[in-house]
């Protein structure tokens, strides 16, 4: 039920990419762990009830650190991540911060 969490895919798929992560309160509206299986095993150590909806919240990053947590059991590593490229386009000096999520 990858859907719960905003993902799709399909079975003998060795690597799931999807896009941006939904949004989403799970405080009311609770993961449970057993929600969503990896290799037959639960997903997550316990059902997660993290409120993911506000603007600066890493969503990816939280869930990939709740799927992780269960690694043990399941023998999966989740991966958060943002990838950024590209060539120099002439003399630049950042004097400000942005934060990529």
């Amino acid at each position: 039920m990858t859907i719960k969490i905003g993902l799709t895919g399909s079975t003998g798929v060795g690597v799931l990419t999807s896009g941006r992560m939904l949004k989403t309160d799970y405080s009311s509206a609770n993961l449970a762990a057993s929600d969503v299986k990896i290799n037959g095993f639960d997903a997550l150590a316990a059902a997660f009830t993290t409120d993911l909806s506000g603007a600066s919240t890493n969503t990816a990053g939280s869930l990939a650190t709740a799927i992780n947590a269960n690694t043990g059991v399941h023998g999966a590593e989740a991966n958060a991540f943002n990838s950024l490229t590209s060539d120099n386009m002439g003399t630049f000096n950042m004097t400000q911060t942005f934060v990529i999520f």
